[in-house]
């Protein structure tokens, strides 16, 4: 939840692609695509486009999910196309709820007080000797120790 009114899509990026569901942009690989990055306000102009039909898709960093605009877009040469205020609405409306998996501030050093924990290739047995992320060894100082 970011806001009760609607709110600019500063940094959005804003592309013209195949015409497809949303999300075929990701995987299209045959087409011409085109892409740009909306100014603070929102506002964005691609250019030097290939006349063509194409549907329109954006995103914006920290947001779940993207929009595709409803209607083709046709481009012909010399044309400007204007949309118009686009308005996305997230998939999903309310505050986003985080899980915690681990340990809290990630101090292992809480299991395994003496060292880290080794994998040796050929003698360890990963039903009992596997650590799924390797992180720095917790210090009282704040600090950490390296190669």
């Amino acid at each position: 939840y970011v806001a009760a009114q609607n709110v600019p899509g500063s940094g959005a990026y804003v592309g013209l692609a195949p015409p497809g569901e949303a999300g075929s942009w990701q995987r299209e690989s045959k087409g011409y695509q085109f892409w740009t990055r909306a100014d603070g306000d929102g506002y964005f102009s691609i250019n030097n486009v290939r006349p063509g039909t194409y549907n329109l898709y954006a995103w914006v960093p920290g947001f779940i999910g993207e929009y595709h605009y409803d209607e083709d877009i046709s481009v012909t040469p010399g044309s400007d196309v204007y949309v118009g205020q686009l308005v996305y609405q997230p998939p999903r409306d309310g505050p986003t709820m985080f899980r915690q998996y681990g340990l809290w501030e990630r101090r292992y050093s809480e299991l395994y007080p003496n060292d880290d924990l080794v994998d040796t290739i050929g003698a360890s047995d990963y039903h009992n000797d596997w650590f799924f992320a390797q992180v720095t060894m917790y210090i009282l100082c704040s600090t950490f120790e390296s190669d």
